[in-house]
């Protein structure tokens, strides 16, 4: 058998498929809570200096693609998929999408200040959106559920005739590139974006297939490190810009897509997301109980990589707006300080952790319904336009989408479930 496809042996005879990591919640709801911070605005009011930090929005929907292809790894390890289970599995898999989906879906027309073709409405109800039409502008997130979707459906064929996910996550990547690279002789700005989206979501597959299953939980201030680190890459990135280099080197400049080249979605994973890769694969691997021969070093050199960074900051010190860096400073500090004294702070980072893991279960409501509630926010103008306001509105948009969320993943789903499944 080829080691590629050869299964390991999980500890203590644990089944992988009955094991899907408990702390993977914390993360996920993490992930979800960033991409709410990430897309609020207020319209009368720019923060500045510090409070002007952007959050991870765009990083934590890649390490969604992980987590994604992760879980469907594992569940479905011990019993692939057979042409008898097909029906099952995507009736499993439309129950967990389509019916939050489509409320929010309905909430996102009531809010909608644009009017849409039956076309495009047909397509976005049904997941056909960024192929088929636009994204509706009140929901632009569920760009997303189309990527995922896609990948629900491919995972079908890789796991029903056991083919190698590490080849075709390098297909995938090779697939991405060469679209790139050959634009507009061949390919696209959507299928690089499908084909890159693809090769993370296999990542996850990889981690769940390839890795045994580690004798012990890892402490739980090694977690809240690669969160901070994950809220701090954004500025402190050491693989990006030699891949920048090398890309110019091998193929004479980038291989992004001009912003002129289609539409936003259709060129939202681009070759140089890349450079996170390696940081989104830390972070869920930290979160599950996944393990591999050196994987403590690797672990610690991607942790202290981006101090070579901070390094080079202390010695040629940022010219402009300094306290644009202030908050990914003190993040990343904060990510040494717990890597370093993570055994020390054990029993005070593990309640921390332990109250996250809830956050996970609205992960999926908070993705779809924060979008829609924040266009039904920014019509209200009579209580907006200074700081103070700024941070009132903010607190009552989280409190507002949590609670619909809370709603549609601890009421409304588990009613849908009971009658559908």
């Amino acid at each position: 058998m080829s080691p590629f496809i050869e299964k390991y042996t999980p500890f203590a005879g644990v089944s992988p498929a009955r094991n899907i990591d408990a702390n993977l919640e914390a993360l996920r709801g993490i992930a979800a809570f960033l991409v709410v911070f990430f897309h609020y605005v207020d319209p009368s009011f720019k923060p500045t200096g510090a409070a002007a930090y952007t959050p991870p929005g765009h990083l934590s929907v890649l390490i969604f693609f992980i987590l994604s292809g992760y879980v469907i790894g594992l569940a479905y390890m011990d019993t692939p998929i057979t042409p008898a289970s097909i029906v099952l599995y995507l009736r499993k898999r439309l129950v967990r999408l389509v019916p939050i989906y489509l409320i929010c879906m309905v909430l996102t027309l009531l809010v909608a200040t644009h009017s849409y073709s039956a076309g495009t409405l047909l397509s976005n109800f049904t997941f056909g959106q960024v192929l088929f039409s636009p994204v509706i502008l009140e929901n632009e997130p569920i760009w997303s559920l189309n990527f995922e979707v896609l990948f629900y459906l491919l995972f079908i064929p890789i796991s029903l005739y056991h083919l190698n996910p590490l080849l075709l996550l390098l297909a995938a990547t090779l697939l991405g590139v060469v679209s790139a690279v050959l634009y507009p002789s061949f390919g696209s700005p959507l299928l690089s974006s499908y084909a890159f989206g693809f090769s993370y979501w296999l990542m996850g597959l990889c981690l769940a297939q390839y890795l045994p299953v580690a004798p012990g939980p890892r402490p739980a201030a090694l977690m809240l490190s690669s969160i901070f680190l994950l809220l701090a890459i954004g500025k402190f990135n050491v693989v990006l810009v030699p891949l920048q280099r090398t890309t110019a080197a091998l193929f004479g400049g980038t291989l992004n897509f001009p912003a002129t080249t289609g539409t936003w979605y259709q060129r939202i994973i681009e070759f140089e997301d890349y450079a996170y890769l390696p940081f989104c694969l830390l972070i869920v691997f930290v979160f599950t109980r996944k393990t591999f021969p050196g994987a403590q070093l690797a672990i610690g050199a991607l942790i202290l990589a981006p101090s070579l960074t901070f390094i080079h900051l202390v010695r040629h010190p940022i010219e402009g707006d300094k306290e644009l860096w202030l908050l990914s400073e003190v993040f990343y500090l904060i990510a040494l300080a717990l890597y370093v004294f993570q055994l020390p702070l054990e029993r005070l980072t593990r309640p921390v952790v332990d109250k996250l893991l809830a956050t996970g279960a609205l992960s999926y409501g908070l993705y779809l319904v924060h979008y829609p509630i924040r266009f039904l926010f920014d019509r209200f103008t009579l209580y907006q336009g200074t700081a103070l306001t700024y941070s009132l509105r903010y607190i009552v948009y989280l409190v507002a989408t949590s609670a619909a969320a809370y709603w549609l993943e601890k009421k409304f789903q588990p009613w849908v479930r009971a009658r559908l499944l």
